[in-house]
């Protein structure tokens, strides 16, 4: 448990973030394991940064992986040989500025490919969520948006209206 902050270079053995762990920074890994409860966020809480991996780069079920979003095309990145993703959860979170319908990040790249998805992926708001897009070599999320009537259909008071209005439809005239 704990947080560790890598600036430099752990290029002589594999680094394994366990529950509980949380993993920053910008520097260079040999390579990297997230476990289930695990936690990797690249460069500094608050500021965009870039973790390089020079081998494979595991995010395992359970594991969460945080980017920092500025502007459209500014983000934290993890780059690696490989990715292997099993199902985790990915969460951008917004420094600076609120993100925007259409603004696009890469994520993640990975020159050996990547293999796998995020299980799950936090939305900002009710109407705004980051959509993760799957390329050969790269994750890229983009900000996109659920239609307003959609989001006000799953809210309670919505939800009694149409009990109210279905009670009401079966009473007998």
């Amino acid at each position: 448990q704990g947080i560790q902050t890598v600036t430099g270079s752990l290029t002589r053995s594999p680094l394994t973030v366990a529950s509980g762990g949380t993993l920053g920074g910008s520097g260079t890994l040999a390579s990297l394991t997230a476990q289930s409860g695990g936690i990797v966020s690249p460069g500094s809480a608050g500021a965009v940064g870039t973790l390089n991996v020079s081998g494979t780069a595991t995010l395992a079920a359970g594991s969460q992986y945080i980017v920092d979003i500025g502007a459209s095309g500014t983000s934290d990145r993890l780059v690696a040989g490989t990715a292997v993703l099993g199902g985790g959860t990915i969460t951008l979170r917004p420094v600076g500025r609120l993100p925007r319908f259409g603004d696009s990040y890469t994520v993640l790249t990975a020159s050996g490919g990547v293999t796998g998805t995020f299980g799950n992926a936090t939305s900002f708001s009710a109407i705004l969520y980051p959509q993760i897009t799957y390329g050969a070599n790269l994750v890229a999320a983009s900000v996109a948006a659920r239609p307003y009537a959609g989001v006000i259909a799953l809210t309670p008071v919505s939800a009694a209206n149409r009990s109210v209005t279905m009670s009401c439809e079966r009473m007998p005239a």
